[in-house]
């Protein structure tokens, strides 16, 4: 089984089949990226996916005008049957891993492995209710540590590691019970209220770097609305604090500058809306992990 490469523009996926019927997917994008809408999706109840932001974030927004945000570290699982009409990746960069179970081509063995580790597909397609809607997985060190792995082993071209890894990634995500948070809520009705439209107005405009240094309230106060009101109203829709938010996206944008501009920290970190350095820094090493200065020498495009 050969490895498949996908290219359009500044989007990528590179898609590497496992075992029959299971592939690892990894998506990354270097600037915004508009799916094409509407998009024929092939509906089918024999297929799970596993899905990990490891960088950025990814939208998708369906026809009864409901939206799914998929921030850094988050881990969802979905099913084509409760895919979106419209995707976007909002930030500029991205990266995302998932993994595809394909159930019904799984051969004899494969299936033979699944029941002998208690694990029926079918089963947790209906525990997570994946033909309504999306599931999101509560966050774990656990959980993440296997996603590490796996973009490691990837990296690396470690293929019997790849595999392994996988296994026991679905192992665990077979044991997540029924206290894992699902989204339930019908917005169908709440989508058509003026505030909730307000609201992603409001992130609109939060996504704009001429907006970083522009409180908060200030872009609330231009629409109207009630600080508390908007609070709420913004953690239902994208499962995170405005702060949060606003965060995630100054750092991406500051992630983007160090990968594709010689510019220095000092002058990026002012860019994104830091006036001191540091702090930028700080919340760059806690959210990506390394400081800004190991960032670029790993991922720089420009030397």
């Amino acid at each position: 089984m050969d490895n498949r490469y996908y290219e359009d523009k500044n989007y990528h996926e590179l898609s590497i089949p496992l075992f029959p019927g299971i592939s690892f997917d990894y998506f990354w994008c270097d600037g915004t990226y508009e799916f094409r809408a509407p998009q024929k999706i092939k509906r089918s109840s024999n297929v799970m996916i596993i899905n990990y932001c490891y960088c950025g974030s990814f939208e998708m927004i369906y026809n009864n005008g409901k939206i799914l945000n998929r921030g850094a570290k988050d881990i969802t699982l979905s099913s084509p049957d409760s895919m979106s009409a419209h995707s976007r990746i909002p930030q500029k960069t991205y990266e995302g891993i998932s993994i595809t179970l394909r159930f019904s081509e799984f051969p004899d063995w494969l299936t033979c492995f699944f029941s002998e580790q208690n694990i029926d597909f079918q089963k947790l397609m209906r525990r997570f209710r994946l033909e309504e809607s999306s599931f999101f997985v509560p966050r774990t060190e656990e959980l993440e540590n296997s996603f590490d792995n796996l973009y490691r082993y990837m990296e690396e071209g470690r293929r019997p590691l790849l595999l392994a890894e996988t296994l026991l990634l679905i192992s665990k995500i077979s044991l997540i019970g029924e206290e894992g948070k699902k989204e339930e809520e019908d917005y169908t009705s709440l989508m058509t209220d003026k505030v909730y439209r307000k609201v992603l107005k409001i992130a609109k405009e939060m996504e704009k770097s001429s907006n970083y240094s522009v409180p908060l309230a200030d872009l609330v106060d231009r629409e109207g609305l009630n600080y508390g009101d908007f609070q709420k109203v913004f953690f239902e829709l994208f499962h995170m604090t405005p702060i949060q938010y606003r965060r995630n996206q100054k750092i991406n944008e500051g992630a983007f500058l160090i990968q594709h501009t010689n510019k220095s920290i000092t002058e990026i970190a002012f860019l994104c809306g830091y006036s001191n350095p540091s702090k930028f820094s700080s919340a760059f090493r806690q959210l990506m992990g390394i400081s800004p200065l190991k960032y670029r020498s790993r991922h720089a495009v420009i030397k």
